[in-house]
């Protein structure tokens, strides 16, 4: 089985959202789950972490909202996941508001957005 389609299912069962550096930080938000980012550097290192990927111009408007919860270290971290396990919906109107931003129309129409667009593209 492909791991992509586990992914609506692993999100569908979670509690909290965990990533460092991912659009599953949107697909969580989309799912309506506590997401919480990994936002320190841990003593074994980590190929992909905030620090590397913060000056980048479409993650760094993600940080810079102030809508996500992100762990700067390992004590704000943890409490933000204690807050997310005992009242998922802490903080749910900045989350709904990101997803809004990032994720444009929940609708369930994007394949047919997208199919109208390129029809009138290859139209002209």
């Amino acid at each position: 089985m492909n791991p992509i389609s586990y992914r609506p299912k692993s999100l569908l069962y979670s509690d909290v959202i965990v990533t460092v550096v991912s659009t599953i930080a949107i697909d969580g938000l989309v799912f309506h789950k506590p997401v919480v980012l990994f936002s320190f550097e841990p003593k074994d290192g980590l190929s992909d972490t905030i620090g590397k990927f913060s000056t980048n111009p479409h993650f760094k408007k993600f940080l810079d909202s102030g809508l996500i919860a992100t762990g700067h270290n390992k004590l704000e971290f943890i409490e933000y996941l204690n807050t997310y396990l005992k009242d998922p919906t802490a903080d749910k109107e900045k989350r709904d508001q990101l997803a809004l931003r990032y994720a444009y129309r929940l609708d369930g129409k994007s394949a047919e957005r997208v199919a109208d667009c390129l029809l009138r593209v290859l139209s002209t």
